[in-house]
């Protein structure tokens, strides 16, 4: 079954490598924060209190900016100490005005993003992604008791401009995307290092230089006194992935194990995206033996699961997919909560190994899984017709 297989979260548009993962429905209800509207009266609560101001980024689209609001900041438990501790709002990052500069300048391009700012609306720090309330109050009391870094390289929010392309860019609601050549002509009349060249970099990742992302490896120590070691890495980082996507599609297979060795020489402890990256390369090249000797390795029933409907949609290869057939039997073997997704995916392999009777019976047992768990099993009932059709098939050629 499909699901997602996250690289990381500053590269959302790469994050579903194979398929998206179902977002629960989730019924209209009122928000839990209010909709900021306007800075200045953001600004002047927050120095009235003296507490922080957080802002939940979100987007219409964002199906799990839906899911947080409904089940983690709904909480009353969650809710009150939120209150008791920032002053809470929403915004909405394409449709109103006030997150224009909000989002150019730090870079917000991936959703749910929570932002916090000092009283005088200095950049705290952020965190990404959907968490549930466990996770989120543990997440949000370790940041708000940690040591945040000064940003002088931040001008204040109402100070902050843009040129004519960037501010058209914005005023579309981040939809007419700049033209490559321009931001990159931009990016060259700026000074490395400067504000300007940051936004670009963080926005525009694929406009950077070779010299642009040798300044952003030697000055590390200088980008972050100036904007936050996080923001630095950040940046760093995405460009870094950036780079590997696009060698994914061009490079030899030499050529891009050497990148991702540069990768890991500058971020060691992010083995999932330079795995991540990997199977992308192995999946355009069609390097399926390569792409399971990664399934092979994990642990994670997520990962195995993802990687394996991989497989089931690309790979001809009847050696891999009885490779892949195989792991996904071994995990559920010896996992008794493996779930409806997994599971799922079993039954897809198996019936794409013509084992008919094996994917029915899988495909039935997690149907009982789906609906034991309030899971859409569509997928799975359709699967049950294809296997009906293809045995029948078969048994007619014979």
């Amino acid at each position: 079954m499909k699901r997602l297989f996250a690289v990381a979260l500053a590269l959302t548009s790469l994050t579903a490598l194979y398929a998206q993962e179902a977002v629960p429905d989730q019924p209209s209800h009122e928000p839990a924060f209010p909709e900021l509207t306007d800075w200045s009266v953001a600004l002047q609560a927050a120095q009235s209190s003296g507490k922080p101001i957080f802002v939940d980024a979100y987007t219409d689209w964002c199906g799990w900016c839906k899911v947080m609001d409904k089940k983690t900041f709904s909480l009353p438990a969650v809710k009150a100490y939120m209150a008791a501790n920032m002053e809470c709002y929403r915004l909405d990052m394409e449709h109103n005005k006030a997150s224009h500069h909000l989002r150019l300048a730090y870079g917000i391009n991936a959703f749910p993003t929570f932002v916090i700012l000092t009283p005088k609306g200095e950049l705290m720090g952020k965190l990404v992604g959907y968490s549930d309330s466990a996770e989120w109050m543990n997440s949000l009391s370790t940041f708000l008791a940690a040591e945040h870094p000064d940003r002088p390289g931040f001008p204040e929010l109402a100070s902050m401009s843009w040129p004519a392309d960037l501010q058209a860019y914005a005023d579309s609601d981040f939809e007419s995307r700049p033209d490559a050549e321009k931001m990159a002509t931009i990016l060259a009349s700026s000074e490395q290092g400067s504000f300007l060249w940051m936004v670009i970099a963080q926005n525009f990742p694929t406009v950077l230089t070779p010299n642009d992302l040798s300044y952003l490896m030697d000055e590390q120590e200088g980008l972050g006194a100036k904007y936050g070691s996080d923001i630095a890495q950040d940046v760093l980082k995405n460009t870094m992935m950036r780079r590997l996507y696009a060698l994914s599609k061009t490079a030899t297979e030499g050529e891009f194990e050497e990148a991702i060795q540069d990768f890991l020489v500058l971020f060691p402890d992010d083995a999932m995206t330079a795995t991540s990256m990997k199977v992308r390369f192995y999946k355009e090249k069609g390097l399926w033996s390569k792409l399971v000797d990664v399934l092979a390795e994990q642990t994670d029933g997520n990962m195995i699961n993802s990687l394996s409907w991989a497989v089931y949609q690309s790979c001809d290869d009847s050696k891999q997919l009885q490779r892949a057939t195989d792991i996904c039997a071994s995990y559920i073997a010896t996992h008794a909560d493996a779930g409806y997704a997994i599971r799922d995916t079993y039954a897809h392999l198996l019936m794409k190994t013509q084992r008919w009777d094996e994917a029915e019976n899988q495909g039935r047992k997690a149907i009982e899984l789906a609906e034991a768990s309030g899971e859409d099993a569509k997928e799975t009932r359709e699967l049950l017709q294809e296997i009906k059709v293809k045995r029948e098939a078969d048994q007619q050629a014979d």
